[in-house]
Parts: structure tokens; sequence; C-alpha cells
């Protein structure tokens, strides 16, 4: 990278819109599957919180979300 200027470096020898087209493409699937994640691990709560007052209402948290 030495005697090259930023520009150019952002520039990827011509290829930057591919190549900074494939970072955007990423960077939105990562934050997509962490979000699906989030959704899941909290649907997954409430089921099992549902699942065990079912069993026995008088041992379940009251769900504060």
């Amino acid at each position: 990278m030495m005697g090259r200027s930023f520009s150019d470096v952002i520039a990827m020898g011509g290829y930057a819109g591919f190549v900074w087209t494939a970072y955007g493409a990423w960077l939105v699937v990562i934050v997509l599957n962490i979000l699906a994640a989030r959704k899941a691990h909290a649907d997954a709560l409430k089921q099992v919180r549902r699942r065990l007052a079912m069993r026995d209402p008088a041992n379940v948290e009251v769900d504060r979300s």
C-alpha cells in the first residue's frame, strides 16, 4: 500500500463497484441473521414460558417484555 493514495485504495483498481457492493450485501446478510436469531430466541423463550405456565401456573415468572 506504500505509495498509493487513499482514494486509489478505495477505488480498488477499478473494481470498487463490485467490491463495495459485495461488502454491503455481506453486511445486510449479517445484520438480518443477527435480527432473525434474536427474534427466534425471544420466540423460544415465550414458548417455554407458555409451556411452563400450562404445567404449573404458580411457578412462572411474569413476562416483562
